[in-house]
C-alpha cells in the first residue's frame, strides 16, 4: 500500500478527505524546497496529515533538528531520502487522544498511524511498547534515527 493510501486511511478515520493544500493553519512550515522542524509538539492529526501530503506533492525536503512529537511524527511517512536528522532530533510517539483533556486513546486511528511509519519505527515501537504507547510520548532519539536517515548538513 502506498504512503498516500495509508495517509488517506488516517484521514478517513478522522473524518476528512486528504486534499493537498487544504490546511495552512498550523505551526508546521508551509511546503518549500527545504523546511526545518526544530521544536514541534504535534496537534491536530488531520492538519499534520494534510501538511505531509502537501510536502510530498511539493517534493519538500525536511530537516529535523529538534523535537517532533505526536502528530508531527507523521512526517516520517515521507520517503527517507527526503528527511535528514541533526544531533538534536527526537521523535515522540503515543496513541492519539480525543479532545482537549487527552484522556481517551483512539486505538483505531493509532493503528492506522502506525502503518504510516517506516518499518524500523514500527519495530522499535512494537519491541519496546507492544505498539503505539498510550499516555506520555515515548522518545526515539538521534542515536536510532541516524541509522536510518542522513545527518543534516
Amino acid at each position: 500500500m502506498s504512503m498516500a493510501d495509508k495517509l488517506a486511511i488516517v484521514m478517513a478515520l478522522t473524518g476528512v478527505s486528504p486534499v493537498p493544500g487544504a490546511n495552512n493553519q498550523m505551526d508546521m512550515p508551509p511546503p518549500a524546497a527545504v523546511v526545518t522542524i526544530a521544536g514541534q509538539n504535534g496537534g491536530n492529526i488531520r492538519a499534520h496529515v494534510s501538511r505531509v501530503i502537501d510536502y510530498d506533492a511539493a517534493g519538500t525536503r525536511v530537516r529535523v533538528t529538534g523535537t517532533c512529537i505526536s502528530a508531527c511524527a507523521l512526517i516520517l511517512a515521507l520517503p527517507p531520502d527526503r528527511i535528514c536528522v541533526g544531533p538534536g532530533a527526537r521523535f515522540g510517539f503515543h496513541q492519539p487522544v480525543k479532545g482537549l483533556t487527552g484522556t481517551m486513546a483512539i486505538t483505531d486511528i493509532g493503528d492506522a498511524i502506525t502503518d504510516v511509519y517506516p518499518p524500523f519505527v514500527q519495530q522499535w515501537l512494537k519491541s519496546r511498547y507492544g505498539g503505539l504507547p498510550s499516555g506520555k510520548p515515548q522518545i526515539m532519539g538521534y542515536d536510532v534515527l541516524r541509522q536510518h536517515y542522513a545527518t543534516c548538513p
